[in-house]
């Protein structure tokens, strides 16, 4: 009685010995090798070709001893019986708890838990919640270490090490060990790990984290020797993981102490992940997310995360950090994923911080040309953008810009900064010829000028200025705007390919096809028929979401008001009228000199024989003089004027509009030179900023054309922003009668150049008017 007694206390207090059958060491491994057990003990004979732990039973330390000493893969089965340590669905379910690190698995093997007696797979497609019904339990609260991160004691759940390629973890439910759930190490290719829960209780409903990463993929060196070919998930509904929950305790405020759901390095190449949970729970609605970020991918090459067909998208969403994060990285594809919301797309269910950040990474694409492949990437929180590209430090140290990051075809909408970040620093304004640098170039994005609804369609008009090539140009729709102003891109509404001949702004429209009640528009540019894996290079951030920019026609006029007073020494006036020729009012305030060199209302140039002696006749105008010569600064662009004199002209009053055919006249004085010959010359240009004017494509190429500038616009009658006054001969200035060349594009290289914004050259001028330069946010 006594011996029962101890028999049944033993079995009570310690479940793991209730599944003991009596004798059942497998001694057949034509069908695999069979654990029957949840105990721990090793293989009593590794080199007996039997599981058996030395009592009659075949545990999954033994299994995995001889199966790494089994030549050709081995399939570790599951049949384990007697009292249960949990129940799922009715189903008994069974934990094995090691009390030390089982075997690193070296030889290919085959960890299957479905196969253990009332365990069925996942039968739902991605995004869906889950359904699986899985029974054995690897759980790491007794198998060593003290979890504290970094720390060498600590234990993964399973490891794959050299000799393991093309081996396969399926249908396990892997919690609380101190190290990762799963690890990956060096010359396991191929490695595939399907319908898993990890970090996760069995139902996959609250978190039992491991206090590493779900699981790791690395190297001999954090750049070096990763290994390739593997797969986490796939788009079959029995290969899906949960890996949520994960998380080492290390509470760090700042978020750069801690683990991620899945942490992939070291030249990690070929790899997959799709049809994943990762930081919620099996229903797809609970928060259970990793510590810090959902992904991270530090120098790793073509990896594919999500997909566009059917169960291949990933879940991203409630994680500690950011959704996924690649480092160094190349040609990493991101494509049709939920990454910041419930199952459902709709619902938010935020990552701490950014969508998706690229720091250093090159050739990659978020989202693609076709259908399924966008991404929905939404409710990044605080303060942080949907996408970012910057430049930083990885583990390996500094890394470079971002570049050629095509981003196409995705929902990116209420994150709590703009959609797409070039830089990690807020709106990046449009620069002439789109000539900065930076992540992915700074691409100039669209500045759209109309938007009209047409016969159940709607007409976008916009201009670009960007280097010559080719360009994909995407148009979205946003039920809010943006508080920045600048777009996010909610409901993508199609796109337009173009070809750029470089050079400054050019004209564009598009139709939208069945496309009304477009609101908040906003637009990308992103690079095309590019050498990347995608043929896509570059994305811009998203235009405006405010209103349309003017179009508008500008004419200037200008004459000498008393000729009879022309004399040696004798002051003279200037009248200079600038009229509205055409299209939408325009706002005189938004020639204000704010941008020096760009937003000036009026460049004046000026003949040696007379020089500026202010008299400005109305307060709204200021006029400033970089003294007689200064055209010299601009050299072969001025290299028949390069004596003459540069006067700059903003408007300093308050607003006032000028309405399509409506003009504003002013004055100023000269005062004629000792040494003048009594016949000069006299010529005023209007820039075209903040309008779209239609003369700016002749006024580029004559700017590119290397010929001297003011001989060239003498010789060119139809651009009625450039004027013309002479004296003693009258020449007429240019009409003010709306006639204009074909309406090709606009580029104000010229306007910028004369109004002392060219390269090299403002900051000189800057220094001469003691005014400040800065690059403006629009």
């Amino acid at each position: 009685m006594a011996s029962v007694l101890a028999i049944f206390t033993l079995a009570f207090f310690y479940p793991s010995l209730r599944a003991l059958p009596v004798s059942a060491a497998d001694n057949n491994f034509a069908d695999g090798i069979t654990v029957d057990s949840t105990g721990d003990g090793a293989d009593a004979n590794i080199a007996d070709s039997i599981c058996d732990d030395g009592s009659g039973n075949c545990t999954l330390r033994a299994a995995i001893e001889e199966a790494n000493d089994t030549p050709g893969t081995q399939t570790i089965r599951f049949n384990i019986t007697g009292l249960a340590d949990f129940t799922n669905a009715g189903q008994n379910g069974y934990a094995i708890r090691p009390i030390s690190a089982l075997p690193v698995i070296t030889d290919s093997t085959i960890i299957d838990g479905y196969t253990q007696a009332g365990a069925t797979p996942n039968a739902t497609v991605s995004p869906q919640p889950f359904d699986a019904i899985l029974l054995v339990e690897l759980d790491g609260q007794n198998a060593g270490g003290n979890g504290i991160l970094g720390d060498p004691s600590n234990v993964a759940g399973l490891q794959f090490g050299p000799g393991s390629q093309n081996s396969l973890v399926r249908g396990l439910v892997i919690n609380e060990f101190t190290g990762a759930g799963l690890s990956v190490g060096i010359g396991a290719d191929n490695i595939e790990i399907y319908g898993n829960y990890i970090g996760t209780d069995y139902l996959g409903l609250v978190a039992e984290p491991n206090n590493g990463q779900g699981i790791t993929v690395f190297g001999p060196t954090s750049t070096t020797g990763g290994p390739v070919n593997g797969r986490i998930g796939g788009s079959a509904a029995e290969e899906r993981n949960i890996i949520s929950g994960n998380d080492s305790g290390s509470n760090d405020p700042n978020r750069v102490i801690g683990v991620q759901g899945i942490s992939m390095t070291s030249s990690s190449a070929g790899w997959t992940i799709q049809g994943n949970y990762i930081g919620l729970g099996s229903d797809g609605v609970s928060n259970l997310g990793n510590e810090l970020g959902g992904m991270t991918i530090d120098y790793v090459q073509d990896l594919l995360v999500g997909g566009g067909g059917q169960g291949e998208g990933t879940v991203v969403s409630g994680n500690g950090d950011g959704g996924i994060q690649p480092d160094g990285s190349d040609n990493i594809v991101i494509q049709g994923n939920y990454i910041g919301t419930d199952y459902t797309g709709t619902s938010p269910l935020p990552n701490y911080s950014k969508g998706i950040s690229f720091l250093g990474t090159t050739n990659s694409l978020v989202g693609g040309d076709n259908s399924g492949e966008g991404n929905i990437i939404a409710n990044a929180g605080n303060t942080s953008p949907g996408i970012f590209l910057n430049d930083g430090n990885g583990v390996a140290g500094p890394l470079g810009d971002s570049q050629d990051i095509a981003i196409l075809g995705n929902s990116i909408y209420d994150n709590s900064d703009i959609g797409i970040d070039l830089g990690f620093d807020g709106v990046t304004s449009n620069d002439t010829n789109d000539s900065d640098v930076g992540s992915n170039n700074s691409m100039n994005f669209p500045v759209y000028t109309r938007v009209a609804e047409s016969g159940g369609d709607t007409v976008v008009d916009y201009r670009l200025d960007v280097p010559a090539g080719d360009y994909r140009i995407e148009f979205f729709s946003n039920l809010i705007a943006d508080p920045s102003g600048y777009g996010e891109g909610e409901i993508f509404l199609g796109y337009q390919n173009i070809s750029h001949p470089g050079g400054g702004n050019v004209n564009f429209s598009h139709t939208l096809i069945a496309t009304t009640g477009i609101t908040n528009l906003a637009m990308t540019t992103t690079q095309r028929n590019v050498a990347t894996a995608s043929g896509f290079g570059a994305t811009s951030e998203f235009s405006s979401n405010g209103t349309s920019q003017p179009v508008a026609d500008f004419g200037v006029e200008k004459v000498l008001l008393n000729p009879q007073d022309v004399a040696i020494g004798a002051t003279i006036g200037y009248r200079v009228t600038v009229r509205n020729v055409v299209g939408d009012p325009i706002d005189l305030a938004a020639f204000d000199g704010g941008v020096f060199g760009s937003t000036n209302l009026l460049t004046d140039i000026m003949s040696p024989d007379i020089t500026y002696a202010g008299g400005v006749s109305d307060a709204n105008i200021d006029c400033q003089s970089a003294g007689p010569g200064s055209a010299s600064i601009f050299g072969p662009a001025m290299a028949n004027h390069s004596e003459f004199e540069i006067l700059l002209c903003s408007w300093v009053g308050a607003s006032h509009v000028l309405s399509p055919g409506e003009s504003f006249s002013f004055t100023y004085n000269v005062t004629v030179q000792p040494n003048s010959d009594l016949i000069f010359d006299n010529y005023a240009i209007i820039p075209p900023t903040p309008s779209d004017d239609p003369d700016t494509a002749a006024l580029g190429a004559i700017y590119l054309s290397g010929s001297d500038i003011i001989d060239s616009l003498l010789t060119n009658g139809t651009i009625n922003n450039f004027a013309a006054s002479h004296y003693p001969i009258v020449v007429q200035s240019t009409e003010l009668n709306g006639v204009t060349l074909p309406s090709t594009g606009e580029n104000d290289s010229l306007y910028r150049l004369l109004a002392y914004s060219a390269v090299g050259l403002g900051m000189l001028l800057l220094a001469i008017f003691c005014l400040d330069k800065h690059k403006r946010h629009r």
